[in-house]
Formats: C-alpha cells, sequence, structure tokens
C-alpha cells in the first residue's frame, strides 16, 4: 500500500481581459473559494463568487487595485 500526502496548490493562470478574471491552479484537496482585498496589509478577505469545487473559475474584477487568494476549504 502507497500512502500519498495531498497535493501541493499551485496556482497554473491568472488572466485578465476587459472586466474578467481567470483562474486556474493544480492540487489541493477542495471545494475552493476565491477571495479578495484590496490592500494585503488590512481588511478582511471577501468572498468572490460561489464556492468550487473544479480547479478553474472567472469572476468580475474590481475596480482600482485588488488582491486575490484562493483559499483550500478542504484542507483545513
Amino acid at each position: 500500500m502507497t500512502l500519498r500526502g495531498p497535493v501541493p496548490f499551485k496556482i497554473d493562470t491568472l488572466f485578465h481581459a476587459g472586466n474578467q478574471i481567470s483562474f486556474h491552479w493544480q492540487g489541493g484537496v477542495g471545494p475552493y473559494q476565491i477571495q479578495t482585498r484590496a490592500d494585503l496589509s488590512s481588511g478582511a478577505w471577501q468572498d468572490l463568487g460561489v464556492v468550487n469545487s473544479g480547479r478553474e473559475a472567472t469572476a468580475l474584477a474590481t475596480e482600482g487595485t485588488a488582491f486575490y487568494r484562493i483559499t483550500d476549504l478542504g484542507s483545513n
């Protein structure tokens, strides 16, 4: 029997076109939630779209500066 740990999480692609931003990633357990906030040092992360069980998502881009992260809800 071979036991394997979780596959490391890696964002492959982040693409911005017009008012859309697309994400694609590998690894992790899932489901996943994309989150955004305007400042990395303060403020709460806000969910962007719905929880996703796949490994890609497209969302509306926010105006101005924005930071994004993908949280793996199944890895906790």
